[in-house]
């Protein structure tokens, strides 16, 4: 075996990701990986100049991926959070998403995310620390 020093980097290498992954998909598919399957979003409410919401992801072939949803503390239970659920399943309907994924720690929005018709697909206890948990969840496009 050979073996390759390790090395820290700030920099990612995007374009060596690409390489490797469309080539295990080229390869996985027996056709050229389409272009275009892979996207990010920022999505962002103000009050004025002031951020009061924002929501990131990403989207895979027919899969987003919600990775952050946060409203500020002064601005909760006013609807915020529902109004980018809705916005973002209107958007995943509308670019040919099927699923929508995002993950949530037990002391935060479970039944929030239940609510909106979320289900929960996974458990993991005691991570990223003893006492927490993190719940996978999924909602399917119709």
């Amino acid at each position: 075996m050979t073996h390759y020093p390790v090395e820290s980097t700030e920099l990612m290498p995007e374009d060596f990701y690409e390489r490797v992954f469309t080539h295990g998909y080229e390869t996985y598919f027996n056709q050229p990986k389409p272009e275009g399957l892979d996207q990010s979003f920022i999505w962002q409410m103000k009050d004025g100049e002031r951020l009061v919401a924002a929501m990131n992801g990403k989207i895979r072939h027919q899969a987003m991926k919600i990775e952050n949803l946060a409203i500020d503390p002064d601005y909760q239970g006013q609807g915020l959070g529902s109004q980018f659920i809705d916005y973002a399943k209107d958007y995943a309907h509308q670019v040919g998403v099927t699923s929508i994924l995002l993950t949530t720690r037990t002391y935060q929005a479970k039944d929030f995310y239940l609510k909106h018709g979320f289900e929960v697909y996974g458990f993991l206890e005691d991570v990223p620390m003893t006492g927490v948990g993190v719940y996978y969840m999924i909602y399917r496009l119709k």
